[in-house]
């Protein structure tokens, strides 16, 4: 074992009983100022957290393997996580047909069944294929982007790039090449 381990080099690493079961991952490590020892905070395979003092650890390599078996238990209160914002697509309303609207241009943008795909013909091409079709589609009164889906940019220049199925590649159209 190197005699100075860095903190950022536990953080993340997996952490296993000494029968080969994983214990979790290394979250931090801690201090305990009373008894002057060091512990790992481990977030558990179960959800929960654990501390370990470091005089537990056997040997640190790809892992941490530890000495002595720690028990991992389901948390009594539930971990809360950070909340992640919930996004619902708009519902498409009765009274107007469902459109897309171009992430580049901004204009409404047409189905075209054959290819299963919106077509812009203000810039002459097609949307990236994780836009839904016009089931799902939102209304004209969404702004670009709010319909824009999560998108891959091209690192040359900086534009949306597109998805090609047929070589499973991103493909960027100012450019001209793939990514």
């Amino acid at each position: 074992m190197p005699k100075v381990l860095s903190r950022s080099k536990l953080i993340g690493m997996e952490v296993y009983n000494p029968d080969a079961t994983k214990v979790g991952t290394v979250r931090d490590l801690g201090l305990s100022p009373e008894e002057g020892k060091i512990f790992l905070i481990i977030a558990t395979v179960a959800g929960g957290e654990v501390e370990v003092p470091w005089d537990n650890v056997g040997e640190v390599g790809d892992i941490i393997l530890l000495k002595e078996a720690v028990k991992v238990e389901k948390p009594a209160v539930p971990v809360t996580k950070p909340a992640t914002p919930e996004v619902k697509p708009a519902a498409p309303t009765a009274a107007k047909p469902a459109q897309v609207l171009c992430p580049t241009c901004g204009k409404p943008a047409r189905w075209i069944p054959q290819y299963k795909r919106w077509w812009c013909d203000n810039c002459k091409k097609y949307l990236p294929p994780t836009y839904p079709p016009p089931s799902t589609a939102a209304t004209p009164t969404t702004t670009p982007t709010a319909a824009k889906p999560a998108q891959v940019l091209c690192p040359t220049c900086g534009k949306p790039a597109r998805w090609i199925p047929q070589y499973k590649r991103w493909w960027c159209d100012n450019c001209r090449k793939y990514l």
